[in-house]
């Protein structure tokens, strides 16, 4: 009889484990896949990467993936695209608008270091249906570390990453690799994501092609050469896939191009309840029953600013279903900056514009066991990059507006899949995709002209010559058939972009016979 009771009690002692052990699974959710993923942000750093070279940067596209570019979202600034990134949700959906936070009720603004790092700003990142890929990623049984990520370090439903290091660090870019190399190794972190404050902060100092530019590029390629010095040491590079992208890129800009709203007499401060944001991107209150007069005379009054009602903006945008937002949504011309302080110095270079212009696209590279090797990738939006880290890792993602279809080809194993992809079920956010409109042409002849071959060839030989007789040195080609001389970089959109110096070559745009239609 004691042997009976004993055997039955090891029996019984091995259910209850067994059952705690599939109690477990069933809680998180999640097996391990043995992945890991190091998400690397240098804020700022445009998709051309300004045409500097960096061979470890280079190193990394000839051993993984580069993207032509990243689509980035609206408003190219740092708060709502490094969060898009984070999430997979376009603004709109996540709700952090602006870099700033401010309230139509208490009409104040708090600056953007305040939203990063102090608790009592949780609320306005802890959104419901709102999750970033290391909540995603704690909740169901993974170790996930933010090293300054924006966002990082809030709790967010009720969740903050297994160990993260404030944005108010000063640390260097190898001390945070340095700090990312240990949760991998020491700690045996599946995720990591790593902000790095420049380009960006250099180049609102010191402008596009500055010598400071061209140092602080030559150090974070050292910086890029390091990290992975550093995972080949530790003997990662079998089981970690490295992420290096950004948020927007940046335009140059003249501190002589400022509109003052209030010095120029284009609005009037008495219909003005309360204005937030800064230079490139201002957001408006009227007081009630001023709407319509303000929007007319922001639109009659200055042809570099653009003025959208929140509730009729393009839904290219996918920004202006967010209540966050005040009434009246602004943007001005790329390199222009709109302010109503006559104090204001305009900085060198900027962004926070048009999310369509070239200058404002981002980058991706990547490398790693589930990556491609030497494969040029077409753009994407940067909602793209959650689900792609949730694959990765073999996470079950939260809603969100990214999809497969448009990652999958970086992927070393292809695995098509027949789920249709998640989306935002918020009563205010769009549920399918939206296929973005191409906008009104900025420059360039109307898009409904034809031209063959011949004929374009013709224009262009004229061209060339007029460019050697006038001093013209570059000629900006739009679209199939617009050509824009002497414009803007950014003032073509990214589905109609090609530049040419001294004349234009189309040997990579035309595959036709000579009378086929361009």
């Amino acid at each position: 009889m004691a042997h009976c009771i004993r055997y039955t009690s090891i029996a019984l002692v091995l259910r209850l484990l067994s059952f705690g052990i599939l109690f477990a699974q069933v809680h998180t959710g999640h097996k391990k896949s043995g992945n890991k993923v190091l998400l690397l942000l240098l804020d700022g750093m445009r998709w051309d990467l300004f045409g500097a070279e960096m061979p470890a940067m280079k190193k990394v596209q000839e051993n993984g993936v580069r993207l032509d570019w990243v689509d980035t979202v609206f408003p190219t600034l740092s708060s709502p695209s490094m969060f898009s990134i984070a999430t997979g949700l376009y603004p709109e959906s996540h709700n952090i608008v602006h870099n700033k936070i401010f309230t139509t009720t208490e009409q104040v603004t708090f600056h953007w270091n305040e939203a990063f790092t102090d608790p009592k700003f949780a609320y306005w990142w802890d959104q419901p249906g709102v999750e970033p890929a290391w909540v995603t990623a704690v909740k169901q049984g993974l170790k996930a570390g933010s090293i300054a990520y924006p966002g990082g370090e809030l709790p967010i439903h009720d969740t903050v990453p297994t160990k993260f290091v404030t944005n108010k660090i000063n640390w260097t870019l190898k001390e945070r690799i340095d700090t990312a190399m240990a949760y991998f190794e020491e700690d045996d972190f599946e995720l990591v994501f790593l902000y790095w404050v420049d380009p960006d902060e250099t180049l609102h100092n010191h402008g596009i092609d500055s010598p400071n530019m061209y140092q602080t590029l030559q150090e974070i390629d050292e910086g890029v050469r390091y990290l992975f010095e550093q995972i080949s040491e530790g003997g990662l590079e079998d089981v970690l896939d490295v992420l290096i992208t950004s948020d927007h890129g940046m335009t140059q800009c003249n501190e002589r191009l400022v509109v003052q709203l209030y010095d120029d007499k284009i609005i009037d401060p008495q219909d003005v309840q309360f204005i937030t944001g800064y230079g490139s991107m201002l957001q408006i209150e009227p007081q009630p029953g001023k709407l319509d007069k303000v929007m007319q005379d922001l639109q009659y009054n200055t042809p570099v600013f653009h003025a959208y009602k929140r509730d009729e903006m393009d839904k290219r945008f996918h920004y202006g279903g967010s209540k966050r937002n005040l009434q009246i949504i602004g943007i001005p011309d790329p390199g222009w900056g709109v302010t109503t302080d006559p104090n204001i110095k305009w900085g060198n270079a900027n962004h926070g514009y048009d999310n369509k212009l070239m200058d404002m696209k981002s980058i991706l590279f990547a490398q790693g066991t589930s990556i491609k090797k030497g494969y040029r990738a077409r753009n994407m939006e940067s909602v793209n990059i959650y689900p792609l880290i949730c694959e990765i890792l073999h996470l079950d993602p939260s809603p969100n507006n990214g999809s497969r279809e448009h990652y999958q080809d970086m992927l070393a194993l292809i695995t098509p899949s027949t789920e249709e992809p998640a989306h935002p079920t918020h009563p205010t956010q769009p549920t399918q995709p939206i296929k973005m409109p191409t906008p009104p042409r900025e420059c360039g002849t109307p898009q409904d002209h034809t031209l063959t071959v011949r004929t374009l060839s013709l224009v262009i030989m004229c061209l060339s010559i007029s460019s050697l007789v006038l001093g013209v040195t570059t000629i900006y080609y739009c679209g199939r058939y617009g050509l824009c001389k002497n414009g803007l970089f950014s003032c073509c959109r990214d589905d109609e972009y090609r530049s040419h110096t001294g004349f234009i070559s189309l040997a990579n745009d035309i595959d036709l016979d000579d009378e086929d239609e361009v």
